[in-house]
Parts: C-alpha cells; structure tokens; sequence
C-alpha cells in the first residue's frame, strides 16, 4: 500500500541509508484499479490489453502448491543399530554409576531407566541420544572439553541424560521431586511430532562443535540464523530520529516509554512509532543454536554471511516447523571460572555426588555476608540483598530462592524471603509440597498435586501447561475438576478444602518455574561459592582475570577481598605477568600490566620469563630486555610504577636508562648495534 512506501523511508532515513537506484522506483503493493490507472496513465496498453494482462496472472490461483520443505523428522543417524548401541551405552554407564548407589536403591534404579528407555523406544529417539552421547564423549576425548555438572531446562530430570554424560544431576537422588515426563513422554513426542531438547552447557562450546563436525561432516552443520526485530523502545528512537526531532529530548522519552504513554505530545508519537515494532533490522548467528544435518547444509538450506560470521538460512522457529534438529551448545561462563579454579588447585572438578558431601556452613556464609559478586543467580544489584536476607541453608533453600526470584513470584517474595509460615490450608496437601515450603512454586509441585489426586504423571505436564496458558476449554476443564474432586475425596475424605486449594493451583500455574532448571542454577551457584569460600585466593585471582574489562565486578570483588585478608598489589617483578596472578606466601595478588595504557599481554609475559633470574644490577637486566618487545615508554611507565623497585627508586632506574642509552646507543633494545 501505498502508505508502506512512506513508512520504508523513514526506516531508511532513521538508518542513514540510501539506495540511489531506487529514486525513480514505485514501491507498494497498490489494488487491482490502482494498476489499471497506473497503465492507462503510462498510455502503452489500452484498457482491454490492461485488464487480459492482469487476468492472466490468476493463472497461479490454479498451479500446484510446490513444496520444497517437507515436516518429516530430520535426524541424522551415525549408527547402523541405534537401538543396540544405545541400550549398550547405558548399560554399560549404569554398571560404573550404580557401584556409587545403595544397595537397597538398585531396584529403583533400574525401573527408572527401563521406562525412561521405553519411551525413547516408542518414539523412535534412539538415534537423537546416541548423537549427543557422542559428541559430548568425543568433545571430552578428542578436544579437552568440559560439560559442566548441571544442565538447563527438563533435561537433568531424565536419568538416562545422566548416564551418558549430558548432565551429573542425578534425579532419584535429588531433594526436590523431579519427573522424567518433564523432560520427555511419549504422548507429547508422538503427538506432536516434535525432537527432544536438550541443552549442553559446556565451559567452551569450541570442542563440542569440533566433535559434532567430525562425527556428521562440517558441510552438515551451521549456526541458525537469529533476527533482530527492533523492540519498542529502540523502533520509538528510531521513528524520532527519521522524523528530525531533538535527540536528547526523545532518548530520555525512550528510557521510559509507559511513563510518557498519556503524554499529549509524545503518546502520539510513541503510538506512531510502533509501525517499526518488530522490523527486523539485523540478522546473525545464534548465539548457541546449531543445525545439524546429514545432508550438505549449504546445498538443502543455504547459507548467508552476516557481519557476525556465516549462518544457515534457518532460524529457531522455523527449524522446529519443519522438524530439523537443532542443538544448543552454550558456554557458560561461571562454569570456564570454575573449571579454571580447579586447573590452578591440580584438582578434579567433583561430581555432583562427591560436591554434596563437601558442602557446610562456610560455603552459605558466602550469601549470608552478601559476598556474591560472580556468584550464578546472586551477582546482580538487585539479587545480592535478597539472597542475603534470605540466607539459603542447603540446597533445596538455594534452588527456592531460584525460583522465588522469579518475576511471576513477585507477590510472595517478601514472605518466603523473611521465612514466614506459609500454607495452602490444607494438611495433606502442605505435607505434600513440604520439599517446595508448601508453595506451589514448580511446575514439578503442580504435577505433584495432579498425581496426588489420580492423574497419570505423563499427563501432568501438559495439564499443567494448559492451566497456566488458559487453554482449557470450558467442558475440558469442568471434567478435569470433577476428576480431580472425586480424587481429593479418595485421599482427603472430604470436599473441604478442593476449591480453595485448585483456585491456589490456577493461580500458581502462571509462575511456577521449571525445578530442574532451577536446581541446576542452584547447583551453578553453589560451586562458585564453595570455591569463593575455601579457596578463596584461587577463585578471586581467576575471577578478576575473567572480568578484567568489567569495571563494576572489579571494584566489587576488590571491596570483597578484604572479607579474606587478601590484598591487590600493584604490579611487581617477579611477581606479576599479563593477568593478574597470585602468591600463596603473602595471600595477595598482583595486578598483571595488561590493564595499563600502552602495556599488553607480550610485554607481561616476557617480564614474567625472566623472573628467576639474578641480576646484580639494573644493567643487567636491562641487557635482557633488548631481547625482548619492551620499548623505551613501556619501560618508562614501568618505572614510575615501581615495577622493579628491588634494583632501586624510580628516578634514579630512569637515570640508569639514560646513562645506558648513552652508553650503548639511543635504542635500548637493539645490542646488535653496540661496538
């Protein structure tokens, strides 16, 4: 329409972006009597030619749809017997893994993963498992890579994602209820003909997308393609800028865009400006999506450079449209921290059984006294006075508090965070939830309550989707309710009690968070503070060299060391490099001199090489430094420093420079040229 052109220009306009060509060009989608004016005016046609050439074009009303992208699952397969070799790979991980569980638990046990394997073997998923077992064991082997110990979303609650190295969270052995339909059943798989989704969180995704390429081919996998649309506050500036109006008048509007909403002269505008709402302005790769095929991905889908690097042609919503798979593999950054921490301890990471037994009372200190920065789930302005106040005790407090903080959950914070009595008024029901506090803040608690009263675990979730979403239809949900009464009168004896507490769960559905998922990040947060507590000297040297650039978290843990007795010394030979680094016999750390201007990592690391050498005197080890890529103003600033303060003040070093340019030449650093 003709409008559209009109909106276009102010689009390019507000991105400084002209096509030269296009001056002369009709840009619109105009209406069948607007073409038959243009044609007329144009005066080639006359007005019979005109109406024939239109007619014509319905010709494609009666073409065949042609489909290029069918909605067949599409996953790749690196087995010739997928069921064999997964079955094998599970037994033989259980044989290792089961030497760690009771005796009396084996039973359990091996029911867990006889009807988690049932469902993976009644929706055809064997292949989908078997690949990222391998990836995950090839990324290990090959490449040096590290999952971390957690996960994210449903996948913990699966043991089999256990057993083949996809996460270390044991859902049997976990104090919060987790179920395994969470994760994956059948009904849901089959139904909707959907993939599984599971997510690995690696300290480096580098070795698993080097195992992935060397298992399907580089030529089979590509990063998905992500849009960009401009979001309101962005498309408003936007708008204002095409339109010429005063820049620091609508980028303080733009700040907060509801608070100016009924304002006479900018609502208007802001009302306007939501024709740009959703534009996509810029494409690049998925910061952790990955398509993995067994087909030339440039040939079946294509692919298109994009400032950020090349991406397929295939975005996330699409890709689960057309059924292809797609795997998420993220780095995550407090799990690089802490696998570092570990490599500076000569120490194994420890399983999630083995870090269990090494929680206490120091490791929550650390949130007790507010000591958070980099710390999951804890580290921002606004998380670290809660979880202070809060003080999580263990681990199933730590995983509420995950939960809890959640923006859905906002009405009962204060009363979980102040440790007021909370209950649902129902006993039964209370002792039901007593692993969530009484509050129905998982969905996982929400299936619980489902199950409780009759309904069959793997129809708990979808239930519990629909309740959240409103989407039940009115008769669904009034035999729903009468199945659930007549199941609250098995196991209550009364009809006291069910509205109150089903009104409870409508309410809750909307909030309640994934369990798994949050035990994960509990876990994540845990490590960090364990580590922060009793190593802290470790944990802050890796730490800082992590956040170098990020001047907030710097100052932060700075202000934190003293808590340790730990002080941050300014750079000194034979005790500094390029980062920061630390020296057990003074429990402090040196600053590294990359952070100073004109100082960088080479110049650093050479100081650092000479550091068990003896100089006699200052000449000495100037003669080393013409070996190096030291210049005459990275030496000067490194005296005025006071980085080699053990040959003496800093002007009389900088009276020896002199006295030995003189001596030797103007270049310091080139003896090749001395007589």
């Amino acid at each position: 329409y003709p409008e559209d052109k009109e909106y276009r220009d102010l689009f390019l306009k507000g991105k400084e972006m002209v096509y030269s060509d296009e001056g002369e060009f009709i840009l619109d989608y105009p209406d069948a009597q607007t073409i038959v004016n243009r044609y007329i005016k144009q005066g080639v046609l006359n007005k019979e030619e005109i109406i024939e050439a239109l007619e014509n074009t319905l010709i494609f009303d009666e073409a065949e749809e042609l489909t290029i992208i069918n909605d067949d699952i599409k996953l790749p397969s690196i087995s010739k017997n997928p069921n064999y070799d997964l079955k094998k790979a599970i037994f033989e991980a259980w044989q290792i893994e089961k030497e760690n569980v009771p005796a009396e638990r084996i039973p359990e046990y091996e029911e867990a993963i006889r009807y988690e394997v049932d469902i993976i073997e009644k929706c055809h998923m064997e292949d989908y498992f078997l690949l990222d077992y391998e990836i995950v064991k090839l990324g290990k082997s090959k490449y040096n890579g590290m999952m971390t110990k957690t996960g994210r979303g449903s996948a913990p609650s699966f043991y089999i994602n256990k057993l083949l190295g996809l996460t270390d969270i044991d859902r049997l052995d976990s104090p919060i209820t987790l179920f395994p339909t969470r994760f994956m059943s059948a009904e849901r798989i089959l139904l909707a003909r959907s993939l599984p989704d599971i997510d690995l969180n690696c300290c480096d995704n580098k070795p698993f997308i080097k195992a992935t390429e060397d298992l399907l081919g580089k030529e089979n996998c590509a990063w998905m393609i992500s849009y960009k649309p401009l979001q309101e506050s962005n498309a408003f500036r936007l708008w204002c800028k095409a339109k010429e109006l005063n820049f620091e008048e609508y980028n303080e509007v733009g700040k907060n865009l509801d608070q100016y909403r009924n304002d006479e002269y900018w609502g208007e505008i802001i009302k306007d400006s939501s024709r740009f709402v959703g534009v996509v302005e810029s494409i690049a790769p998925s910061p952790c999506s990955m398509l993995v095929y067994d087909k030339n991905v440039s040939e079946e889908v294509g692919l298109v450079r994009t400032e950020d690097g090349i991406c397929c042609l295939l975005d996330g919503y699409n890709c689960d449209k057309f059924k292809y798979l797609k795997n998420d593999l993220l780095t995550v950054t407090v799990w690089s921290t802490i696998r570092s921490v570990y490599e500076l301890l000569d120490k194994d990471v420890p399983s999630i059984r083995e870090f269990n037994e090494l929680l206490d009372y120091k490791t929550f200190d650390i949130y007790k006294n507010g000591l958070t920065c980099t710390i999951n789930q804890c580290d921002s302005d606004w998380a670290s006075p809660l979880v202070k106040k809060y003080a999580p005790r263990n681990l199933a407090e730590m995983s509420a508090f995950v939960a809890a903080i959640r923006p859905g959950f906002a009405s009962l914070l204060n009363n979980f965070l102040e440790r007021k009595p909370y209950s649902t008024h129902v006993k039964e029901l209370d002792d039901l939830l007593e692993d969530s506090y009484h509050y129905l803040m998982y969905q996982e608690s929400i299936m619980k309550y489902l199950i409780w009263l009759g309904i069959e675990e793997k129809e708990t979730y979808d239930i519990t989707k629909k309740i959240s979403k409103k989407k039940f239809k009115k008769k669904e949900l009034e035999e729903l309710k009468v199945k659930l009464l007549k199941g609250w009168m098995k196991v209550v004896g009364k009809e006291e009690g069910f509205d109150e507490t089903w009104k409870v769960v409508e309410d809750t559905a909307r909030y309640s968070f994934n369990a798994s998922h949050s035990l994960s990040y509990a876990y994540d947060s845990l490590y960090g503070a364990y580590l922060k507590s009793h190593y802290p000297l470790q944990y802050y040297t890796v730490s800082l060299n992590t956040f170098d650039g990020d001047e907030r978290k710097t100052r932060i843990l700075i202000k934190e060391l003293s808590y340790f007795g730990i002080e941050v010394k300014r750079p000194k030979f034979r005790y500094s490099k390029s980062e920061y680094l630390m020296d057990k016999e003074s429990n402090s750390i040196y600053k590294g001199i990359k952070s100073y201007k004109f100082l960088n990592e080479q110049v650093g690391n050479e100081l650092y090489d000479l550091r068990n050498k003896v100089y006699n005197n200052f000449i000495e080890l100037l003669e080393d430094l013409s070996h190096t890529s030291i210049d005459n103003k990275q030496l000067s600033i490194l005296i005025k420093l006071g980085f080699f303060e053990e040959f003496g003040g800093s002007q009389y070093l900088l009276d020896v420079v002199e006295i030995f340019k003189k001596l030797y030449g103007k270049k310091i650093l080139n003896l090749t040229q001395l007589p």
